[in-house]
């Protein structure tokens, strides 16, 4: 069977597992900000860590200019992309490895991992960020492969894509900076990449500042006190976070892990290159969502797993 024809059916069996388990009402906290945004109908205008502008944004257009139910608009945002990144997951995975028996049970251990299923399932931004992570892992792996300009530049284009979705996706920075040095072969092609990066990025400080918002609000919030309560925290409280991130993985995966384990040793053996990217990636998301100081930061744990 293709890789293609798997890729889709993969889609097609995530899509409907969440959706029959998807919410039957809106839950509370965020999910009830995220949906009257969207009822209001009114586009947002400023680009900060709680505002989500693409996430709200897309929503917006399918129920201003196509008249859809915002609820159920909502629902779908947090369930197709779900689906289509444990599907792009593939893809990735399959660039390492030619079994794709070994490929698809991956996909079915994260996306019935309890963090990822959780968030498919309930109106949240993380899975519509998932998506284009995912996508800027597979360009930038297909670039590391190929050192194909088109790819190369697609990757500084979805990383700094991805920061309109969700803010915190700036933990890839270093990877993609390691990514751009493991091609300084290709100079004109990581010239154009960082170009493009930079311009799609600072559009986000040009459309605050039309609004008259401090150039800072970009990365912080004027509400909510988790970064000074993060840099707070105790050595016993370092610790405990610790300890907690790997109970989050355990539940998540279980025996899984050591799979996990094996494929980084692999990865490392016979894709050095790719390694060292997405250990990179890893390392810095894996420490943000250690010891960022708020009650579900596992769901910061996507981007590690």
């Amino acid at each position: 069977m293709s890789k293609r024809t798997l890729a889709f059916l993969v889609f097609i069996a995530f899509f409907l597992i969440y959706y029959i388990g998807s919410f039957s009402k809106i839950s509370f906290g965020d999910c009830i900000g995220f949906v009257l945004d969207v009822e209001n109908r009114e586009f947002l205008t400023i680009a900060t860590p709680l505002a989500h502008f693409l996430y709200i944004n897309t929503a917006v257009v399918f129920t201003k200019f196509l008249n859809f139910d915002s609820v159920s608009v909502m629902r779908l945002m947090s369930v197709i992309p779900a689906a289509i990144t444990v599907s792009a997951l593939f893809y990735l995975i399959k660039e390492f490895i030619e079994e794709n028996w070994i490929a698809v049970t991956s996909v079915f251990v994260f996306g019935l991992g309890f963090t990822f299923w959780r968030s498919a399932e309930t109106v949240e931004v993380y899975t519509f960020n998932a998506l284009w992570v995912i996508l800027f892992f597979i360009y930038s792996i297909k670039s590391l492969k190929s050192n194909s300009q088109k790819y190369i530049v697609a990757a500084g284009i979805l990383l700094s894509i991805s920061f309109w979705v969700h803010i915190q996706n700036i933990m890839l920075i270093p990877a993609y900076l390691v990514f751009l040095y493991l091609l300084k072969s290709e100079r004109k092609s990581i010239i154009l990449s960082f170009i493009s990066f930079i311009f799609i990025f600072s559009l986000m400080f040009y459309t605050n500042h039309l609004n008259n918002i401090e150039l800072k609000y970009v990365f912080t919030s004027k509400s909510g006190p988790w970064v000074e309560n993060t840099f707070k925290q105790s050595f016993s409280d370092l610790v405990k976070d610790v300890a907690k991130s790997l109970l989050y993985l355990i539940y998540n995966f279980n025996l899984f892990i050591v799979f996990a384990i094996s494929g980084m040793i692999y990865l490392f053996k016979n894709y050095k290159k790719s390694f060292l990217f997405l250990f990179i990636a890893s390392c810095f998301t894996l420490g943000f969502a250690t010891f960022y100081a708020v009650s579900d930061n596992y769901v910061f744990l996507f981007r590690f797993i």
